[in-house]
């Protein structure tokens, strides 16, 4: 019988350092042998507000992962028993927070798809213009929607 899991968050402070990735991949592996899967996963460098341990600097890891209730507790022991983490925090998120992110992502996919496009037309527009001798770039700037010419000098 297959247990019911639930939508976690967690979220990890780690000094820098190259021991990041491998205890990451622990994580997860654990996440997946226990029958969950990640959702979300989120790594960037943080200055820390105040010393923690020492240390000023540090990553930050946000996972949101499906877990059975059960093996959360062991879950949380993997950071508990590592001198590594710095500070850790695991909570129960709400179904309306995955719902969230998939809009979240499909608007950033979306966004990229038009900003693609957008580059894909300003080069086909440098080299018509180029082909046909006029010796103007022309460029769009994408965050204005402003076409800016400028005279190529040979």
């Amino acid at each position: 019988m297959k247990k019911k899991q639930r939508l976690y968050q967690t979220v990890v402070l780690l000094p820098l350092g190259e021991e990041q990735n491998e205890k990451k991949k622990n994580w997860l592996s654990f996440i997946e042998e226990k029958g969950g899967r990640v959702v979300f996963e989120k790594m960037e460098k943080v200055k820390f507000a105040y010393p923690i341990k020492r240390e000023s600097m540090g990553v930050r890891y946000v996972f949101h992962f499906f877990l059975p209730a059960d093996v959360l507790k062991k879950y949380k022991l993997l950071f508990y028993m590592d001198s590594f983490v710095l500070r850790m925090m695991t909570v129960l998120l709400p179904q309306v927070a995955l719902d969230y992110f998939k809009k979240k992502k499909l608007k950033e996919l979306e966004k990229g798809q038009e900003e693609s496009e957008n580059m894909k037309n300003t080069v086909e527009d440098k080299a018509v213009s180029r082909i046909n001798g006029n010796n103007i770039g022309i460029t769009k700037d994408i965050t204005d929607n402003k076409s800016t010419e400028s005279t190529v000098k040979k």
